[in-house]
């Protein structure tokens, strides 16, 4: 059952790849511009006065809490309104448009 699966692909060829040539010893002239290549390319952390941090001169206050209120506000509950007797004089009808809607056959 899965064994059909690997006969339907076909083998892999392998890819030709390049050759790097190290040399394995180097002159002492060669290794001596390696290492002045090697210094010229180094960062290095500028330690001028002028590329330092300055102190801060005075710390800000810490942030402090808010002071709790003296009392709660009591808030008022909405109003209540009393329905009258006759509900349909609280709803009034909507003009009804004179234009009849016409069934689709």
């Amino acid at each position: 059952m899965g064994m059909e699966i690997l006969d339907e692909f076909s083998p892999l060829t392998p890819l030709s790849s390049l050759q790097f040539i190290i040399p394995k010893h180097k002159t002492e002239q060669q290794q001596q511009q390696q290492q002045e290549d090697d210094q010229e390319e180094e960062c290095l952390t500028p330690t001028a006065a002028a590329a330092r941090l300055k102190p801060a001169i005075i710390c800000p206050p810490a942030p402090k809490k808010p002071r709790p209120p003296r009392r709660k506000l009591n808030f008022l509950p909405p109003p209540f309104f009393e329905a009258p007797q006759d509900l349909n004089s609280v709803y009034f009808q909507l003009h009804i448009p004179s234009k009849k809607i016409k069934p689709i056959h």
